[in-house]
């Protein structure tokens, strides 16, 4: 069955287009883009998009998808497919010990429209949730929590899902040495590394200067225009590391949340020439 989009403001970004076009379709696959199709396909079904987008699928970099696991987690359709976004990924909600119930119960569940990926933590047990209990009880910051060899079996027996690691960068012994992001590292191979920005109740992590001279390039920083990210200095400045991070291929992601972006940062890093890479909303409950 042909269908034509007309009308709409055609963005693809992969064939640098930005365009009023229309958009024929024939079943599930995008045959042809170009002007005035319903002439030349006048067996099509039109349907008028003028005023609309018309994108390639747009993917949510860092969501919460896992319910059960994290009590501020949202259903993978309520955020995917449901805001027309066909494919969400999992920022980190469940650690290695979990990730197959989560597995089951979300990603490969029948009832799952929206295609979902996830980043796991690199800890045996993490749950994303409210009152942040991995940390309250110091799981988050315990070296005993690291297994790297089920590390590397889960991220083996997962890799057509897990498209990376999503590492809180707590410290045991040392303040300017994380153990779970050099657990990460190890285990991530290829895989990129996402970071929060930003700080932890109960467990410190280490100083932003030293998470940004250990990311590598392709590695993503998440909640990058939230405020007192440590990526300015005192005069608003961006910091040598964060210039130094960005050179090698650092990429920046907004995680806008609830709380974790903030103008002022934004307008800042934007006025010195710092754009993000993805735009992701880090979907979540809002409390109470």
């Amino acid at each position: 069955m042909k269908t034509i989009l007309a009308g709409g403001r055609v963005i693809d970004p992969l064939n640098v287009r930005d365009e009023i076009a229309d958009v024929l379709c024939d079943g599930d696959r995008i045959v042809e883009v170009g002007v005035d199709l319903a002439r030349q396909h006048r067996d099509a079904t039109i349907v008028d998009v003028a005023g609309c987008l018309v994108t390639p699928g747009l993917i949510d970099l860092h969501v919460h998808v896992f319910p059960g696991l994290g009590d501020f987690c949202v259903g993978a359709d309520d955020v995917g497919v449901a805001m027309g976004v066909p494919v969400v990924v999992d920022g980190g909600t469940s650690g290695v010990a979990t990730f197959d119930i989560s597995r089951r119960a979300v990603i490969d569940n029948q009832a799952t429209v929206s295609r979902v990926l996830a980043f796991i933590d690199p800890n045996q047990l993490y749950l994303a949730t409210k009152d942040f209990i991995c940390h309250k009880l110091e799981i988050a910051n315990d070296e005993r929590n690291i297994d790297e060899a089920s590390l590397a079996a889960s991220l083996e027996r997962n890799a057509d899902v897990v498209v990376g690691l999503k590492v809180r960068t707590c410290w045991s012994t040392d303040p300017e040495r994380s153990p779970f992001l050099d657990a990460a590292i190890r285990a991530a191979d290829k895989l990129p590394i996402m970071v929060h920005l930003g700080r932890f109740p109960h467990t410190p992590v280490i100083s932003t200067p030293t998470l940004l001279r250990t990311l590598r390039g392709g590695d993503i920083i998440t909640h990058a225009f939230r405020g007192a990210g440590g990526l300015l200095d005192a005069a608003g400045r961006v910091i040598p590391e964060f210039r130094d991070a960005i050179d090698r291929g650092v990429r920046l992601d907004v995680g806008h949340s609830g709380t974790d972006f903030r103008f002022r940062e934004a307008r800042r890093l934007l006025d010195q020439g710092f754009m993000p890479d993805t735009v992701s909303t880090e979907s979540i409950l809002a409390p109470g």
